[in-house]
């Protein structure tokens, strides 16, 4: 596999992965219960309203590194960190905080592997993006974390 394959599926893993964080987030905002819904559902919704402003420019950016973007379900579970292990149950509050909390971690790990990747093949324009979203990612992981401290 060439340098450029390898940043390429390793780019198509980091999207995959985010669109499931961008799901399972979507998924706790829609369903959150509980005596703390609105401070949860508000938490859940921005971060899933986040994800979704950069999804698009997420796909366009694999397309400008010659790859496609992972859209039908299958494809997303086959190549995604986190869409095989989220199964979509009924989750408490503090449950669904710590399974995002733990997805965050993995959209980082991935992000940093196509990060790398993208810096080997001097495509700056790409790692430049995955950058910036490694930011946000490390915004969203605080504040998750910060959420599950019991006082």
């Amino acid at each position: 596999m060439t340098d450029l394959e390898t940043l390429q599926e390793l780019s198509r893993k980091a999207f995959a992965t985010t669109y499931g964080f961008m799901l399972m987030s979507a998924d706790y905002h829609w369903n959150v219960d509980g005596p703390d819904f609105l401070q949860h559902h508000e938490l859940f919704g921005r971060v899933y309203k986040e994800v979704h402003r950069h999804i698009d420019v997420f796909a366009e950016q694999l397309r400008g590194i010659q790859t496609w973007a992972p859209a039908t379900f299958s494809q997303l579970h086959d190549t995604s960190s986190i869409v095989g292990e989220w199964t979509g149950t009924k989750y408490t509050p503090q449950e669904m905080l710590h399974n995002l909390y733990l997805a965050n971690g993995k959209i980082n790990t991935d992000l940093i592997n196509a990060y790398t990747a993208a810096e080997r093949v001097q495509e700056y324009g790409m790692a430049n993006y995955l950058s910036e979203r490694m930011d946000h990612h490390r915004k969203h992981g605080w504040m998750l974390y910060a959420s599950m401290k019991v006082v």
